[in-house]
């Protein structure tokens, strides 16, 4: 059988070869700009000290946009050929990326001042940096796929704390406590929730086992400063239902009704749903072409329209028509 495939795979290329040496290719159709996908958003000084920057990265494309709040001026950058997964600002004020896909999970630093991204570091073995977040000792946390590994990045280094779930592969939601616990939802053998403390290195299960599916918890730092988590897909048990990790650092079962007086969403994953600004305005909307600012005042809202450069859908198959 494998032979078959190889034999085919040579004949395929020879004869697409045959056929551009004839010049029996031409141009019968362009085509056309593939629309953003939403993954995530943080905020971050604006370069000048006045205000502030909203950096939005989309999944399945190879760039994120840096958007002056005040201005409207918008930057954009292209990540190829890797895409931008996790992001999140560090106490720094600078932006930081985990990506994914080609050339690997790599962690990446994005500086306003001087509109400049830098390379730190690479998770070895690793297809994504899934989501990151900041401990209030300035130590960048992470969690990646396909190990559920936790890294940590300090002094300079990142380094592999060991994965949080052997045998899984999506340690893809994360979030650490006002205590330093972290917290990393994990999923697609069974759902997950591992509260690992960097203090003692002990970690342990807090998910409960009848919520169980092959999905990964939600988990989010809310506006109230306690990490919440929901099923990424309910059963009859976990119907309705979500964890709250209060501030003696107890687990309680709590309903998804209570959670939701925290302003908390599933996107973006770095920030409550309707994050507040600096001036007291609030964020009520953002997607891929616009954000929407309500004013603290209660007047009326400001439209900021996102417009970029999108990519080009890619062909990448050939094959022979029914006409030869």
């Amino acid at each position: 059988m494998m032979n078959r495939l190889i034999t085919c795979c040579f004949l395929s290329l020879a004869l697409t070869a045959d056929l551009a040496r004839a010049g029996s290719f031409e141009v019968v159709a362009s085509t056309a700009e593939a629309d953003a996908t939403l993954q995530d958003y943080t905020l971050c000084p604006a370069p000048d000290g006045k205000g502030q920057m909203m950096v939005l990265n989309f999944r399945r494309d190879e760039y994120f946009i840096a958007v002056n709040l005040t201005t409207g001026e918008l930057r954009q950058h292209s990540l190829a050929p890797g895409q931008a997964w996790a992001v999140t600002t560090g106490p720094d004020g600078k932006v930081y990326f985990g990506t994914s896909l080609s050339p690997g999970a790599l962690l990446l630093c994005y500086d306003p001042a001087t509109d400049q991204v830098t390379r730190l570091a690479q998770a070895d073995g690793e297809t994504i940096l899934a989501w990151l977040a900041f401990a209030s000792d300035g130590t960048l946390y992470g969690g990646a796929y396909p190990s559920t590994s936790l890294y940590r990045y300090q002094d300079g280094k990142l380094e592999n704390l060991g994965p949080m779930a052997p045998g899984q592969t999506h340690n893809v939601f994360g979030a650490i406590s006002a205590a330093g616990k972290i917290y990393s939802g994990i999923g697609m053998k069974e759902e997950t929730l591992i509260e690992y403390d960097p203090a003692t290195k002990e970690k342990r299960n807090i998910w409960p086992e009848v919520w169980k599916t092959i999905h990964a918890p939600r988990v989010y730092l809310a506006e109230d400063g306690l990490v919440y988590a929901y099923p990424g897909i309910e059963n009859d048990a976990s119907k309705g239902k979500a964890l709250r990790v209060n501030a003696d650092g107890s687990v309680e079962e709590i309903t998804r009704r209570e959670m939701s007086r925290q302003a908390m969403g599933c996107y973006p994953k770095s920030l409550p749903a309707k994050p507040a600004l600096a001036d007291g305005s609030r964020i009520t909307e953002v997607t891929r072409d616009r954000i929407v600012i309500a004013p603290a005042d209660g007047g009326e809202s400001r439209v900021i329209p996102l417009k970029y450069e999108k990519n080009i859908k890619p062909i990448f198959g050939l094959g022979v028509g029914p006409d030869g």
